[in-house]
């Protein structure tokens, strides 16, 4: 039985957190374009779209807190070391290959935390072309930990204790 890493199941879809989802982004968008920080938005989106699909509804809500926080900081030190390690080709190869080889071992840990760290890879591929360099590592990535963030925070103002 070949499992489908990327398959979508509609009927677990919970339509209520995209709809949060997307106003999320589109009042962080507007936000971020009045304040002229706008090239910073893309960032935040990833974090708050790749966070959103990372995340397990099925689970008790103290381990999707876990997972969440995880996959934000995460997230957020790749942003940093993308950035970082963009400067040059010969680390950038090489840190695409450890990042590649460390998300290939998530499969220890099950089909979710895969997906998790397969957007979190290309996440960083992203991150290796963001202009910039080093000296805009940090805003990139306080934009991918408030996007993150935001998303948790959702998760956790949007909870529904089960009966």
């Amino acid at each position: 039985m070949k499992a489908n890493l990327l398959e979508i199941q509609t009927d677990k879809i919970d339509w209520g957190y995209g709809l949060r989802v997307v106003a999320l982004l589109f009042v962080s968008y507007i936000v971020l374009g009045h304040l002229g920080l706008g090239k910073y938005w893309i960032s935040l989106a990833l974090g708050a779209l790749f966070v959103a699909a990372s995340d397990q509804i099925t689970l008790p809500i103290g381990y999707r807190m876990g997972r969440l926080g995880i996959i934000t900081l995460v997230g957020t030190l790749l942003t940093i070391l993308g950035l970082v390690l963009g400067v040059s080709w010969e680390l950038a190869v090489l840190g695409t290959f450890l990042v590649t080889l460390l998300c290939g071992a998530s499969l220890a840990w099950g089909k979710p935390a895969a997906l998790a760290t397969y957007l979190l890879n290309i996440w960083f591929l992203v991150a290796l072309f963001l202009p910039g360099g080093v000296a805009q590592a940090w805003p990139y990535a306080l934009a991918w930990l408030i996007g993150g963030g935001c998303y948790t925070l959702l998760v956790a103002v949007g909870y529904k204790r089960p009966p």
